[in-house]
Parts: C-alpha cells; sequence; structure tokens
C-alpha cells in the first residue's frame, strides 16, 4: 500500500471533481485505488495498492495543491490496514478521543475555537462560554480492558482493529462524579463474568450497550441486550412458567446483576443487529420510568430514551436566552427538523403562530407531550421529511394538526414487565393523550384558536424559520425549496458541526439560478455557543436574512 495526502484543496470540490481531476493528473489506470476526502475539507487521503509517478502537485480549479506521500498508513474506520503504529493501550488516554482539549486551559479553549470559526466564515463572531463541562446524554460500551477484564466504558476510534476494547472513563470530565460512581458499581458487577460482554465479531454474549440520560441528580437508563431468539425476553415476561430448561438458571442469574444496576429508572432493549449503537425500538421496563423532564428557563420538556435533546444544559439556556434576545422579523415560524419542539416551545410567546415539520416518530410525541404540557395554543405539528413538505403554503391553518394517538409509535413505547405499574401508567397515559384529542379537536372547532393560524394582512405573510437539521445538514432539494418560497425573509441556521453543513450555507446564499430561485440570504450574523468543551466542536447559529 501506498499512501498519499493532498492538501491545500479549494473549499467548494466535490467529491467527484476532486476524484475526476486526479484521475486526469495522475496515471491510475492499472493501480488499484481509493479517495478519502470529505467535502470542504482543505485535505485528502489517497490510497493506492501501486506507487504514483512522482506528483508533487495538482492544479485544481486554478489552485496548486500538494500531494506528498506519507510514510505512515492513515487509519481508517472503513478500511483496515495491518501494521497501523499505535500508542500501547495500556498508556492511551480516552480523555485524547472524547475531550482531545481536556489539557489545554478552558480560556486558550474558547479563543482557540473562537479563531477557527472565524477563520472558517471569514468574520467576527460572537462566542459564548459555557458554566457547565458535563453532558447529559451518553453510550457506554461492555467489553474489555487491555487487561482483557470486562469493562463498561468508551469505545476508541484510534483502536479500529480492537472491537471489544472499551477504555476506562473514571478521569472523564465531561461525566458527573455520581454518574462514574454508577458506572464503577456496573464495573464491579461484572468483572468476573466474562462471558456476559457482548463479542461483536463472534455474536457472543449478552451486555451490549448502556444509554444514560441525566437531570441533575434523576437518571435514566437502557440497558441494551443481545437476545437473538429472545428468549431472556419471553423469560422476563412469563417466568416461572416460562420453558427454557438449563437456561433458566442462567436468565435468572442475568436477571439478578441487571437488578442491581444502580437507576431508579431502568428499562431493556433486544437488539440483534450487526450495528453498534441504539436505534428506536421498544424497550422494556425493569423499574421506573422511560423518561426525564428538563427544565429550561420557564418552559419544561419531557425527554425520552430516543429524543434528540441538547447535550448541555447550561449552554442550551444560554443559547434560548440569545435566541429570545433576537428582534425577529415576522410573526409566523417555520421549524425545520424540530425535534421535541424545543425551539419551537421557548420561543412560542414571540410569534404568533409555528410550524413544526419532524419525521422522527418518537420525537414527534415528545413534541405533542411538551406543548401540552406547557400547554401552548399556537404551534401546530407535522409528521413529514423537511425535503417533501411544501412551505409554500402562506395560510398556516390549512396545515393539519397531527393528532397524539394513545400508542403513537407501537416500536418505540415501552413495555412494562410488573403487570400492577403497567395498568397504572398506561391508565395514565390513555387519560392524558384522550385530553389532548378533546383539546386538538375543540381547538380545530374554536374559530378564535383558528385565527392563531391565519393571516390575512400581507404586512405579517413573510415567515422566519429555524432550520435544526442532523449533524450532515439538509438535503439540497429541501435549500432549493426554501429559496423558492418568498415568504421565508429570515432564517436561524443551528449547527453543531459547522464544517459539515456549510454547503447547505453556500447553498442558501449562492446566486440565483434555475436551482436556486429567488433572491439569495445573506449571513447578518454569527453567533457560537460552547455545547461541547473540551473539544474542537462548537454549536454554531447563523442568522441569515433576505
Amino acid at each position: 500500500m501506498f499512501y498519499y495526502k493532498i492538501t491545500n484543496i479549494p473549499r467548494y470540490i466535490s467529491h467527484k471533481e476532486l476524484f475526476k481531476v486526479i484521475k486526469e493528473q495522475i496515471d491510475l489506470s492499472n493501480n488499484r485505488h481509493k479517495l478519502s476526502y470529505k467535502p470542504n475539507s482543505e485535505h485528502a487521503k489517497l490510497i493506492c495498492h501501486q506507487e504514483i509517478p512522482t506528483v508533487t502537485e495538482l492544479i485544481i480549479k486554478k489552485n496548486i495543491c500538494n500531494i506528498v506521500q506519507s510514510e505512515e498508513p492513515f487509519i481508517d474506520k472503513n478500511k483496515k490496514f495491518k501494521n497501523v503504529i499505535l500508542q500501547p493501550k495500556s498508556e492511551y488516554d480516552i480523555r485524547n478521543s472524547v475531550t482531545p482539549l481536556w489539557n489545554m486551559p478552558y480560556e486558550n479553549q474558547i479563543e482557540h475555537k473562537k479563531t477557527q470559526i472565524e477563520k472558517f466564515y471569514k468574520r467576527k463572531i460572537e462566542y459564548f462560554k459555557t458554566t457547565k463541562f458535563e453532558r447529559n446524554n451518553f453510550q457506554f460500551r461492555f467489553g474489555f480492558d487491555h487487561l482483557n477484564i470486562p469493562m463498561l466504558g468508551y469505545l476508541s476510534k484510534i483502536y479500529i482493529h480492537e472491537h471489544n476494547l472499551v477504555f476506562d472513563v473514571q478521569n472523564c470530565n465531561n461525566i458527573s462524579p455520581k454518574l462514574i460512581e454508577k458506572i464503577n458499581v456496573i464495573k464491579n458487577l461484572i468483572s468476573d463474568k466474562p462471558a456476559l460482554i457482548y463479542d461483536s465479531q463472534s455474536r457472543t454474549g449478552f451486555f451490549r450497550s448502556l444509554l444514560v440520560r441525566n437531570f441533575n441528580e434523576e437518571y435514566i437508563a437502557l440497558l441494551q441486550l443481545y437476545d437473538p431468539n429472545y428468549e431472556f425476553l419471553s423469560f422476563l415476561k412469563n417466568n416461572a412458567d416460562y420453558e427454557c430448561g438449563e437456561k433458566k438458571s442462567l436468565f435468572l442469574e442475568n436477571y439478578k446483576i441487571i437488578k442491581l444496576f444502580p437507576f431508579d429508572n431502568l428499562h431493556i432493549q433486544c437488539f440483534n443487529a450487526r450495528f453498534n449503537g441504539f436505534v428506536p425500538s421498544k424497550t422494556f421496563s425493569i423499574r421506573g420510568d422511560n423518561h426525564l423532564h428538563y427544565k429550561i428557563l420557564d418552559r419544561t420538556f419531557k425527554v425520552s430514551f430516543f429524543s434528540f435533546f441538547q447535550t448541555n444544559l447550561a449552554t442550551a439556556e444560554n443559547l434560548c436566552i440569545k435566541l429570545r434576545e433576537h428582534q425577529f422579523k415576522n410573526k409566523k415560524l417555520y421549524d425545520f427538523c424540530c425535534g421535541s419542539g424545543f425551539f419551537s416551545i421557548i420561543l412560542s410567546n414571540y410569534f404568533r403562530a409555528i410550524i413544526g415539520v419532524e419525521i422522527e416518530n418518537s420525537s414527534i410525541e415528545d413534541a405533542l407531550v411538551n406543548i401540552n404540557i406547557n400547554e401552548i395554543k399556537n404551534i401546530k405539528i407535522v409528521k413529514d421529511d423537511v425535503t417533501k413538505f411544501q412551505t409554500d403554503i402562506s395560510d398556516f391553518s390549512l396545515i393539519p394538526q397531527i393528532e397524539l394517538n394513545p400508542i403513537v409509535n407501537k416500536s418505540c413505547d415501552t413495555e412494562l414487565l410488573n403487570e400492577k405499574k403497567n395498568t397504572e401508567i398506561i391508565n395514565n397515559f390513555l387519560e392524558k393523550t384522550i385530553q389532548n384529542q378533546i383539546d386538538i379537536k375543540e381547538e380545530k372547532n374554536n374559530s378564535q384558536s383558528q385565527s392563531l393560524f391565519s393571516f390575512k394582512d400581507d404586512n405579517i405573510e413573510k415567515c422566519s424559520m429555524i432550520l435544526d437539521p442532523p449533524r450532515r445538514g439538509v438535503s439540497k432539494k429541501t435549500i432549493q425549496n426554501i429559496r423558492k418560497n418568498d415568504n421565508i425573509n429570515e432564517i436561524i441556521y443551528i449547527s453543531c458541526d459547522y464544517k459539515a453543513s456549510y454547503g447547505n450555507i453556500l447553498d442558501l446564499c449562492k446566486n440565483t439560478s434555475n436551482s436556486y430561485k429567488n433572491e439569495p440570504f445573506r449571513i447578518q450574523k454569527v453567533l457560537a455557543f460552547d455545547m461541547f468543551p473540551n473539544t474542537e466542536n462548537s454549536e454554531v447559529v447563523l442568522i441569515l436574512i433576505r
């Protein structure tokens, strides 16, 4: 294998364009090769089976790009190269992966991150520090440490060959001391039970991952299990009535261990796919609730296992304060990728009518509950893909309100293993959802409520938009639809990865063309918030107008 690094790549070139230029200027016809390049990055990696002729530069869009051979192979998570030189596992500090700036004074971190963002956008920005360094959402993996002792901790992307290697989180400063105590209890429970640990290669074992969310001193925990034939699940449901032969004593022992996990709100999820991670699916209660209530400013939010929510509550609160201070241009708001309704609910007093658009069922359920909890009447939630949703509907009253059914999403609800509590909670849930349906139907028949979403005055036909997409941003089609709508003249674009979503910003600001209709947006202001302290990442808020 031969490894080459290409630097000084123009920011706007795509992977396809770069690949075409390389093949035009370097003969790769009989040489197996792979190009690793992320759009908007200034460098790329070219991996070849044979050495290429001496080339020191490439001409890309009149830019001179350097190409140099690398002596050491790149660490690639998709391709398992051999002979990668790594630091001994016993000496590796997991903080270098999860919080790479942990050893840098905080004031220096802020200056460093602010400088990077200003360089990227080529303008001055406002950067807001955090007062809290701990996350409220975690995913831990069960595996083995460098001594092959069962461990609950973090994976490291550096050791790509070690599929079951996890590192102790004892020194991680993004985890509260209270949660570290709970992790230590679990470590002690599994330390002499290697057979319990799921092996992703041999597809054996039992404990896979642990998802934890917390607010103040309250926790919810979801234990992910490997149970390919759902035998353990059947055992839990039927207990003594379940005929499982020799496995019954094993299942009983495993259940006793799970019961000792130090969480008042503990659920399990059986997940048998090869993918390592959490996906929304049915959960089963060992004890307690499957959600928390977060308090942000004067609003309360129900957050369940699979809901998207800000990872740093102190920074999220500061972000909300700044949004409320902003002088919005309009009285109508679209909230795309609205999740659990966070920004819609925070800003509900600042708009006459708000339409939230979301595709994920569990998030929609939480959004409807959150609207109900906060007694808000001027928000409608629409289940739709933001790519397909028609933003050219000027009369918000024409947009149907989604109804909260007793079971919004069967694949994401929780089945309780305790029959008495199961009955109690389901009855409470039905009571709330039935009342919510009555409220919605009354609103539909109430002209005063309906008028919240009807606009006859041309002066308030214009709309603002909150766009808080996933890390990668939204599709070009979505941006084209937004550009096409004359009524949208203000966008608050919120990004947790400003480099990955930069393509969206470019498309919003592109000159008018057949693909991008109407007047382009322009960046009015850039704010950045330290949502991820001790890392290179920041939450960036761009205010765009036209």
